[in-house]
């Protein structure tokens, strides 16, 4: 197992007999914590952030992300159109094991009603009156996105039908959106961060940087210590909150409040 030390010194023995002087590792938490360990170990290594769910301190985007929302935001405007034809209620469960960036801002992108994310707590009732009153304004479709940290979309349905009988005058369907989120060509964006990360992360190699991940802050490149990254969550952008808030979307109250 990789996270045993004995493991970690195998593995920095496999790469030095491949004469491999220095690794440049992609991905999240999990492959950032295993360069943290061979880092350590005092083996070169920079890390590159690497995640959908863009739940890594350190950086403001992490490659992938872009992509992903463009797919989720493709697929929920399908949802809608279908949606509206049978006058329908979807729940979609979207990823986010730890992070409700990409919920909140996919559900804000395709002008969805309720966002359900980990760091904010529900309110079922107000979720209720949201949905109702766009029924009153004559409104034939409605669109709740799940982060499925916060709970599975199924789970959040049963509720909702639960709470909303004799309340709801609209069917209520479920679609979880699964591996498609991960399967789409990647963007101009992404493409562009990539490169700029790449560049960068092998620039410092050669001056002689590691332990470290290159981010995005303020639009520059950074590096961050590996060891600062583990265990933090960057919280979500409050500017995003507010723009929710100010369209009239339900996306509940911060679990610490």
């Amino acid at each position: 197992h990789f996270k045993e030390e004995k493991s970690q010194l195998q593995a920095i023995d496999i790469l030095q007999k491949e004469n491999i002087q220095a690794l440049l590792v992609l991905g999240g938490d999990g492959s950032l914590a295993g360069a943290a360990a061979l880092s350590k170990h005092g083996f070169r290594v920079l890390g590159l952030p690497c995640s959908i769910d863009n739940d890594l301190s350190g950086t403001e985007m992490s490659i992938g992300v872009d992509s992903c929302l463009n797919t989720v935001v493709h697929l929920i405007d399908m949802i809608k159109a279908t949606a509206a034809s049978h006058n329908r209620c979807f729940v979609i469960e979207v990823m986010g094991r730890n992070q409700g960036y990409l919920a909140l801002m996919s559900a804000i992108a395709s002008g969805s009603q309720i966002a359900v994310i980990p760091e904010f707590r529900y309110d079922m009732d107000k979720i209720i009156e949201n949905l109702t009153r766009r029924r009153l304004r004559r409104h034939n479709n409605s669109v709740v996105v799940v982060a499925e940290g916060a709970c599975s979309g199924q789970e959040f349905m049963n509720r909702l039908l639960e709470a909303g009988k004799n309340k709801l005058d609209q069917e209520v369907r479920l679609t979880v959106l699964g591996h498609l989120q991960r399967g789409s060509a990647p963007t101009f964006s992404d493409r562009f961060l990539a490169t700029r990360m790449g560049e960068f992360a092998v620039l410092a190699l050669n001056q002689g940087e590691h332990g470290s991940m290159v981010g995005l802050l303020r639009n520059r490149m950074n590096l961050t210590d590996l060891q600062e990254i583990k265990g933090h969550r960057p919280p979500l952008p409050a500017d995003a909150i507010r723009l929710a808030r100010n369209l009239g979307m339900e996306v509940g109250i911060p679990t610490e409040a």
